[in-house]
This record gives C-alpha cells, sequence and structure tokens, in this order.
C-alpha cells in the first residue's frame, strides 16, 4: 500500500512507501514527530535512461559520476536525537537535488539497533527555556503562517492557520498546527529581515568582479537570464599551449561538460590534459580545470555565448583548437560545432557505448551480440578506443565491423544494419 499522508509517532521497525505528492508540501515528509533527527550519511547511485519511442524506460545504467547521469538513487540515514538507538532511512529517486523534481514515491524505513522501545520526545537542542518536546511543523503549515502573518496580526493569523487546518481536533498531525503566537511573530519578523534574499544577487557578482575576484570573474552576460563567465589568463594560455598544436600523443582535446546543478544554476565545466606531466606509476597524463561557466539555462545560445567569449579571449581558438569532447547533448554539441568549425568533435565513450546499445536494440540484434561489439569496441586496454594511432584504429575497425556483418547475417535475414550505422556515425571519428 502507498501512503499519502506522513507517518507519524512511528516507534518501532516499519517501512512505508510513501508519496509526497500527495502533501500539502513535499518538505513535510521530514515531519515525523519524533523529534530531531542527525543526519548520519548519504549514499548515491547515479543512472543513465533509455527511452523507447514512446518515452517508456527501457533500461538504466549505472554510471560513476552525477554529472552523466539522467537520474540519482540517494540514501540518507539519520538517527533520532532522543533515542540515538533508534534510526530513519529515507531512500528517494532524483531528477534534481530540488525535492520538488523527484520521483514521488518515497521509500521510508525506521529500524532499531536492538529491541524496539517506546521514548520520549526531547527538547530541541537549541532551546533553553523549555522542557517541551520538540515536534516539528510541517513546511506546509509554515508557507502558512507566512501568508496570513502578511494580512493580519499575529494573534489573528495564529487563528486563521489553525482553522484552516481543521482546528485542534480535526488535524491528523500536531507538526499540522503552528506551535503559539511566539512562532507566528518570528516568522513574520524573518520576512521582514533584509538578507540575501532581498538583494540583487546580480549586482553582488559584479561588485564580486571589481574586488574580491577580480580577474577571474570575466564576463557577465545579462540577457533574459544572467550567464556568468569566469577564468584565468593562466587557463587561458594553458588551452592554447595544450590543445592547439599538431604534436602527436601531445595535444589534448578541450573537455566541455555541464557537471554540476546548484539549485536553479547549471556549471559548465571545460578540462584539458596536461601532456607535460604524468599521473605517477602510469601512462596517463593529469586534467586540469580550464574556464567556467555558471548558466541558468541549457540552451545552444547559452553554450555558445560562452564559446564566443573563449574566441574573444584567444583569437584565432576557432581554427587551431585540435579537438572538443563532450557528452550526448544535442544543444551542447551543435554549439561546439558552430564556434570551432575546424575542431574534431569527440564523445565520451561512455555515452558513446550507450548509444551503441540503443542502437543494437533498435536493430533487433540479440543482447548477446550487442554485448559482444560492445567488448570490442571498449574492453579496458584492448578495445578499439584504445588504438595507439589512426591507422591501427582504422585497419582494427574494418575489420571488426567485417565480423558484425557476419554474426548480424547469421542472426536474422537482410542486409546488416550495424556496420554501417557504426560507419556513418563513429566513422572512424575517435581517437
Amino acid at each position: 500500500m502507498i501512503s499519502t499522508s506522513v507517518p507519524t509517532r512511528i516507534q518501532q521497525n516499519a517501512t512505508f512507501v510513501l508519496d509526497i505528492s500527495a502533501l500539502g508540501n513535499r518538505a513535510d515528509l521530514y515531519a515525523d514527530e519524533n523529534g530531531v533527527w542527525k543526519m548520519t550519511g548519504c549514499r548515491s547511485k547515479y543512472y543513465t535512461i533509455d527511452r523507447d519511442e514512446n518515452g517508456r524506460v527501457v533500461e538504466m545504467e549505472r554510471v560513476r559520476n552525477e554529472g552523466n547521469a539522467d537520474v540519482v538513487v540517494r540514501r540518507r540515514s539519520y538517527t533520532c536525537s532522543s533515542y540515538p538507538l533508534y534510526h530513519r532511512t529515507i531512500v528517494s529517486i532524483e531528477f534534481s537535488k530540488d525535492i520538488d523534481k523527484w520521483f514521488p514515491l518515497v521509500l521510508l524505513h525506521y529500524h532499531y539497533d536492538g529491541k524496539p522501545t517506546k521514548f520520549k520526545v526531547e527538547k530541541h537542542g537549541n532551546r533553553t527555556s523549555s522542557n517541551m518536546p520538540y515536534l516539528r511543523t510541517k513546511t506546509s503549515t509554515k508557507r502558512s503562517i507566512a501568508e496570513k502573518a502578511q494580512q493580519y496580526g499575529p494573534k489573528r493569523a495564529l487563528f486563521q492557520v489553525r482553522k484552516e487546518a481543521g482546528g485542534v481536533c480535526g488535524v491528523d498531525s500536531t507538526g499540522t498546527l503552528p506551535r503559539n503566537e511566539n512562532q507566528v511573530k518570528y516568522i513574520k519578523k524573518k520576512q521582514q529581515e533584509p538578507g540575501p534574499a532581498n538583494t540583487d544577487p546580480l549586482a553582488s557578482v559584479m561588485e564580486l568582479q571589481k574586488t574580491t575576484f577580480r580577474g577571474f570573474i570575466r564576463e557577465i552576460v545579462c540577457n533574459d537570464l544572467p550567464t556568468v563567465m569566469l577564468f584565468t589568463d593562466r587557463q587561458l594560455n594553458n588551452i592554447v599551449k595544450f590543445c592547439c598544436h599538431k604534436r602527436s600523443n601531445q595535444v589534448s582535446e578541450l573537455g566541455v561538460d555541464l557537471t554540476f546543478q546548484l539549485g536553479p544554476f547549471y556549471l559548465l565545466v571545460t578540462s584539458y590534459r596536461n601532456t607535460v606531466l604524468q599521473v605517477k606509476g602510469t601512462n596517463r597524463h593529469p586534467s586540469c580545470i580550464g574556464p567556467v561557466m555558471i548558466c541558468m539555462t541549457k540552451e545552444e545560445s547559452t553554450y555558445l555565448s560562452f564559446i564566443h567569449c573563449l574566441n574573444r579571449e584567444i583569437p584565432g581558438l576557432s581554427q587551431h583548437l585540435h579537438a572538443t569532447g563532450t557528452d550526448d547533448e544535442c544543444a551542447l554539441k551543435n554549439a561546439l560545432a558552430a564556434g570551432f568549425q575546424h575542431a574534431a568533435p569527440l564523445l565520451c565513450y561512455i555515452h558513446s557505448e550507450r548509444n551503441v546499445k540503443a542502437k543494437g536494440r533498435k536493430l533487433g540484434l540479440s543482447s548477446a551480440l550487442v554485448e559482444r561489439i560492445c567488448q570490442d569496441l571498449y574492453r579496458q586496454g584492448s578495445g578499439l578506443i584504445w588504438s595507439s594511432s589512426r591507422e591501427q584504429f582504422d585497419a582494427r575497425a574494418a575489420v571488426l565491423m567485417k565480423e558484425w556483418e557476419t554474426l548480424e547475417r547469421s542472426e536474422k535475414g537482410g542486409p546488416p544494419m550495424f556496420a554501417e550505422y557504426f560507419k556513418s556515425r563513429q566513422g572512424c571519428q575517435s581517437t
């Protein structure tokens, strides 16, 4: 069964599936009337999603980092401050850290270390004037208090919120009611206080550009939504040094990836390999962070504004940049192709492998054959993408495509299709 209200005062081993979309506010999830909870851990698993033509999910594949993921499964662990042997676990499926963008079903698990024991909820650790047990007020109730406090005085606002909630006898939990008149006064005072929410963030960034981060905040674009370009002269010089020459085995691609989401903002990060240095004990060159952009949309025009900024700062960059590397985001690929017309476009092998699997399923290839093709292409150390030169890559690709054609013919009738797809899409473009 799926619960549509927050389980309260649960003091036994129990598990619930809660539909947070049915709550007054999704953050009401945390108001379970067991006092203060201290977070003790958060474990995350990242997945990419493949959908069919109807938009239904057909496959999920685990990836290593959040930047490449479509969805995140997080397992948050808490310990009850009133009884440290009592624990709560919340498992959520998240498309963003914003709770409003979580999948609506959340798993709630309560469990004891040892035998279940009833306990008394203690006061909040920050409260010294009273020994009353701490019962968290629901977020939906706090918002209702804030709205009424703008219209009425504290006493009248308290009355209106309690009345709309159903009265003292008509609510399903104590957290649905405001605590007292002091809580209303406090919330009203917080609304009236000047703070970060009431200051102009764009003006703050422009002030930082002139003072603290002079020479790092390089450009602020104010169109419909603000965009901020961040980089140093050293980062620009290193792009020229490592990404804009033709010396074999010493040139780096310029990686461009939308890596993090910070609230309503996205962080676009560039990276390059310092080919003068090597990671100890390996033959790999260390990766370094290049120019960064903070933006609010994932549109081609937004990415182009960043690329044009780099081209203005580095004359000739669009002509001499060796290669770009990115994921499979269409808007970003198009922007890179338009801004760096002479650079070879390289696709991250994780996204390339995902595309190969999706194409194999679409063509009706068996899972065994798709797995064989992925091993031929991406096997660590010996796959096609690990070829040491362009010539070796082309020669091995020709042999593999013949083998794939033979295997595909043995599985189904008609002309083999995957080798043609690989030749046209991959087309010996990887290095």
